[in-house]
């Protein structure tokens, strides 16, 4: 099989569009009656063409050029643009780790661990990500300046989390693969020690902590908050929806705590702003920023779930031979969000106690202090 079918599953990306986002409505209009699911699938097979034949950066001449300045101006090499496309499609890391792990070294629990963080954190950057090209898509397809304003005041708030969220989760599946790999990991036979510079490298047009700046202090109050209230709303709903089945209650709730914990200290960043701690909050801000990541990631894999259980029940009935492989699917898409909400997202706990302790070192500390 080829490696470029697997770099971006087609059945997940499918899934996720049709089935979660249902994208398909955005064709109803009839100003988009030219565009069907059809023209998507064409989309996506035209993404994976770059990938089919090269999963991993070249190593060019032109690599050794490096980036050279001109009228002031830092100019890249184009050479450099083709491994950050093929990156971008997502699970490149990953599946290079997978391919080496397909045999009894599954059966190591470190691997194991590893692959699955790996598997949940790509698809669930994947999917907010493509949540919020979505967002754009209804901005265009909205029949009334109402729904663009609402699909536009998410786009906007989700906007910093999935530069600084996305590039940081990048980053760190990169890690994760040079460790399943082993001392190998960071010699050049597996390519996951330039995959890992290239994704660092990558940049947006700011910082990460840049981003996480814009959040905390513009998202969350732009437009008297209305961006922020609207992107909870659509958590708050997704976990009602999933109440309904006994099998992710459990989770479903431990998500809506989460979200409570995070209106509380949403509520009292506000506060402390509004009284001039403002250089105490920044402090906060990436983390405040992965508490938001983690979360939306733990709705969108609640959403997907979900989903994909109503399809098994679904399939329940039908000839096995027809839905064997879509059953299977289906469960594998829930035990990945019971993972990631039984497992990952308790880990942002850690980080709503630290922003909880109030610690003022930070402010206190002098400046000579960095350099005695």
């Amino acid at each position: 099989m080829k490696m470029g079918n697997n770099l971006c599953d087609r059945k997940d990306v499918r899934f996720f569009l049709y089935d979660v986002l249902r994208v398909q409505e955005l064709c109803r209009p009839e100003r988009h009656r030219d565009h069907s699911p059809e023209t998507f699938t064409v989309t996506i097979d035209t993404a994976e063409k770059p990938v089919e034949n090269n999963p991993t950066p070249a190593r060019e001449a032109e690599d050794q050029a490096g980036c050279i300045t001109e009228n002031g101006k830092v100019r890249v090499p184009p050479v450099y643009y083709e491994p950050y496309r093929k990156i971008a499609q997502g699970s490149t890391a990953y599946l290079h780790a997978l391919n080496s792990a397909r045999d009894s070294i599954m059966v190591n629990a470190e691997v194991r661990r590893n692959l699955l963080w790996m598997k949940c954190y790509t698809e669930g950057v994947r999917a907010l990500i493509l949540y919020a090209i979505a967002c754009m898509e209804r901005i265009h397809a909205a029949d009334d300046e109402h729904e663009k304003g609402q699909w536009n005041d998410i786009l906007e708030f989700l906007t910093p989390i999935c530069k600084a969220y996305g590039s940081e989760k990048g980053f760190e599946v990169c890690v994760k693969a040079i460790q399943v790999f082993g001392g190998y990991g960071d010699c050049s036979d597996c390519h996951m020690e330039q995959i890992a510079r290239d994704c660092k490298v990558t940049s947006y047009k700011d910082t990460n902590g840049i981003q996480s700046l814009e959040l905390i202090n513009h998202k969350i109050s732009m437009k008297c908050g209305r961006a922020y209230r609207e992107v909870l709303s659509r958590v708050k709903e997704t976990i009602g929806e999933a109440l309904v089945w006994n099998e992710l209650i459990p989770y479903a709730s431990d998500l809506r705590s989460y979200v409570g914990m995070l209106e509380e200290i949403t509520d009292r960043i506000q506060i402390m702003k509004t009284n001039g701690e403002d250089l105490l909050v920044e402090s906060w801000a990436l983390s405040y920023l992965e508490i938001w990541g983690d979360i939306l990631l733990g709705w969108l894999f609640l959403w997907q779930a979900f989903v994909a259980r109503e399809r098994l029940a679904e399939t329940q009935g039908s000839s096995a031979g027809a839905n064997e492989f879509s059953s299977a699917f289906y469960r594998n898409k829930i035990a990945t969000a019971k993972y990631y909400l039984g497992t990952l997202l308790p880990l942002a706990a850690g980080k709503f106690e630290a922003i909880n302790k109030n610690d003022r070192v930070f402010l206190e500390m002098d400046d000579s202090y960095f350099f005695d």
